[in-house]
């Protein structure tokens, strides 16, 4: 009875430590949400800005509409290439990952004995 005690204790202790392990990593992934949230705000807010000067600049050599087309065709110029870059390689789909198997001879740290 001693020993089914002290194994329930035991499994709760994990559970406890689990949860409070948990509860850490919940913490730094809102965190790097909200960075990458703001961050995502930031760098927007810049392109815009910094697209808007360019159209301020461009349209007093070029006219108006015309410096609104060539902004136009930059930003879209980024966003394909950020849209390229995001979509994985057909290469990579090809050939699957391939783990090799255990041979005998194979000394891993789990198979030695201890010191």
């Amino acid at each position: 009875m001693n020993r089914l005690t002290e194994l329930a204790l035991s499994f709760f202790e994990v559970i406890e430590a689990e949860g409070r392990e948990f509860g850490r990593g919940a913490g730094r992934l809102i965190r790097s949400a909200l960075f990458l949230f703001f961050g995502l705000a930031f760098l927007f807010a810049a392109s815009l800005t910094a697209g808007y000067a360019l159209y301020l600049l461009l349209s007093l050599f070029i006219g108006a509409p015309s410096a609104a087309f060539v902004v136009a065709l930059m930003l879209c110029a980024a966003g394909a290439v950020l849209l390229k870059s995001a979509r994985p390689e057909l290469k990579d789909r090809e050939e699957p990952a391939s783990v090799p198997a255990p041979s005998e001879g194979n000394d891993s740290d789990a198979e030695k004995p201890a010191e």
